[in-house]
């Protein structure tokens, strides 16, 4: 598990800048419940010691943020948001960068994707066919998701909006019930907004919302879902969609697990409560 790795424990704050200065952690686990921390991802181009680095914020250094790692031809890539200062404010610059990794701890800078604009976060990469997509949020498109793609996971190109629908962030796309999903942070909405496409490019339909409540009954799950990641496996012949994302408990976030299950009406939900009985409490 690759997440950011966020100074929550800082004295004193200063607006938001415990948001930023931040490095990329690793977790690792055998059952994907259970989960140790590794320790910070390791690289050039100030990943290793974000704070050492020559940014443009009132406090020294540079932030990163929301990583995606793909793993294609005996390679790991990670994309991930790059802000070129630690900020007391949601200002600076932010861009998304590629790096690629042989071991999935240390990596080396490959380039900066040039996407729709120098204000995009919330990378998330998938393949269809030859082609590869990446949604991410623009907010200097109004926090809207957008899309573009690639044939090499260098160049890319074809900025599109997906949705009509504004204010969302950290957009997961997924395979799951022969069809394509993207679930997405709803911000103003609150919740996790779903889409279903046929095609997994474009033409994506709102389905629903979810976890938008903060009733969990599981420790620090009593409040609403945010940045959402998907994992579906296969479970005694069943599609099992298992959805974790991180609620807020003051400055603290909390990583949490549920599962993502189909309707008969076709909608997507989620109980978050589900397993809460055989959590230990």
């Amino acid at each position: 598990m690759y997440y950011t790795q966020r100074r929550a424990t800082m004295s004193n704050p200063n607006g938001v800048d415990w948001v930023h200065g931040s490095k990329i952690g690793i977790a690792t686990s055998d059952d994907g419940l259970k989960w140790s921390y590794l320790g910070p991802a390791k690289g050039d181009h100030d990943l290793s010691d974000p704070l050492a680095a020559k940014g443009l914020g009132p406090e020294p250094g540079v932030t990163w943020w929301a990583p995606c790692i793909v793993y294609h031809d005996r390679t790991f890539h990670m994309f991930v948001t790059l802000v070129d200062g630690v900020y007391s404010k949601w200002i600076g610059k932010r861009n998304i960068l590629h790096f690629t990794s042989s071991d999935g701890v240390t990596w080396r800078y490959i380039n900066t994707c040039k996407l729709n604009s120098e204000r995009v976060i919330d990378p998330m990469v998938y393949r269809i066919k030859d082609t590869w997509y990446m949604v991410y949020k623009d907010e200097a498109a109004v926090s809207r998701t957008y899309r573009s793609e690639s044939k090499d996971l260098i160049e890319w190109g074809n900025a599109q909006q997906t949705t009509n629908d504004g204010h969302q962030e950290a957009p997961f796309v997924f395979r799951w019930q022969d069809a394509y999903w993207m679930i997405v942070d709803a911000l103003g909405d609150k919740g996790l907004r779903i889409y279903k496409s046929a095609n997994g490019i474009d033409q994506w339909e709102y389905n629903s919302t979810v976890l938008a409540n903060g009733d969990g009954t599981r420790p620090k799950d009593n409040n609403v879902a945010h940045h959402p990641g998907i994992v579906v496996q296969s479970v005694r012949g069943h599609q099992q969609c298992l959805l974790f994302y991180f609620t807020h408990q003051d400055r603290q976030t909390v990583m949490q697990v549920a599962e993502l299950e189909l309707g008969i009406d076709g909608r997507a939900f989620c109980n978050r409560d589900k397993y809460a009985a055989t959590v230990q409490r």
